[in-house]
């Protein structure tokens, strides 16, 4: 009799932890065509809203926010960022939830993955789903109007240059609604500095996966790098998600101005 109550016990037990790591130990999920999930994607880390929470606000409230800017996202949990790969790269504090089935809160962790959030604060929600981003292709455009004669070769300080990014899953199928940010980096040499203006900055990727913008130098190009003044200049343009999650290669302009 003690034996078979032992062992029920045991049985009980081994249910139970199964209950409760089994939908943390693997996350998978697709949109269907009604936008709902279904088992079949893996479940990973997309990007993190703009829109700041209080630790406690209600995980729908941030899922929906996740879902206007990420569609077909959700509030992560844990174990979606830390079973994400690659990791994330995080450059700030992010509202989370705990465990949906176990304990359905809102929490936070630190950038490096730790608990110890700022009491009090505002955080962007981390966001995830199936769309999971493979790579972010970044080339100059040439197909738009007025975008032709487009070339990474900068021969002016007036000089228009288009550029084309296109958000790819592992199947090379574009990703829709994903917020990029065009930028520059490496942009200084020997003093001088090359800076411009993308419009728009921010662009969100179309139902191919696309987004466009263009950059013009600034004001500065003439006194920075032109070889009249005896200057030279480099630069990288950059195309990344929000908060850096991920990003694309670097596309290196070629500054050669009279």
């Amino acid at each position: 009799m003690r034996k078979a109550a032992v062992y029920g016990l045991a049985v009980v037990c081994v249910c139970l932890v199964l209950v409760l790591d089994g939908p943390s130990a693997q996350r998978m999920a697709s949109a269907d065509g009604n936008g709902s999930m279904s088992a079949s994607g893996t479940v990973g880390f997309v990007g993190m809203t703009t829109e700041t929470f209080h630790t406690g606000v209600g995980a729908l409230v941030a899922s929906r926010a996740c879902h206007a800017e990420f569609p077909f996202t959700r509030l992560c949990e844990w174990a979606d960022v830390f079973r994400s790969i690659p990791p994330p790269a995080l450059d700030t504090d992010l509202l989370i939830a705990a465990n949906y089935e176990v304990s359905p809160r809102t929490t936070c962790i630190t950038s490096d993955g730790g608990l110890k959030c700022k009491p009090g604060a505002l955080f962007p929600a981390a966001c995830c789903g199936s769309s999971i981003p493979s790579q972010i292709l970044l080339n100059i455009d040439t197909t738009s109007p007025g975008c032709s004669t487009s070339t990474p070769l900068v021969t002016s300080c007036s000089q228009l240059i288009c550029l084309g990014a296109q958000v790819q899953d592992s199947t090379g199928k574009g990703i829709q609604g994903v917020v990029l940010l065009f930028k520059l980096q490496n942009n200084m040499l020997g003093g001088n500095t090359f800076n411009g203006v993308f419009t728009p900055s921010q662009a969100t990727t179309d139902s191919s996966g696309r987004a466009f913008a263009t950059f013009f130098p600034d004001s500065t190009c003439p006194a920075q790098c032109t070889g009249a003044f005896g200057k030279a200049c480099q630069t990288e343009i950059l195309v990344t998600m929000l908060g850096g999650a991920f990003q694309s290669q670097p596309l290196q302009l070629q500054i050669s101005i009279p």
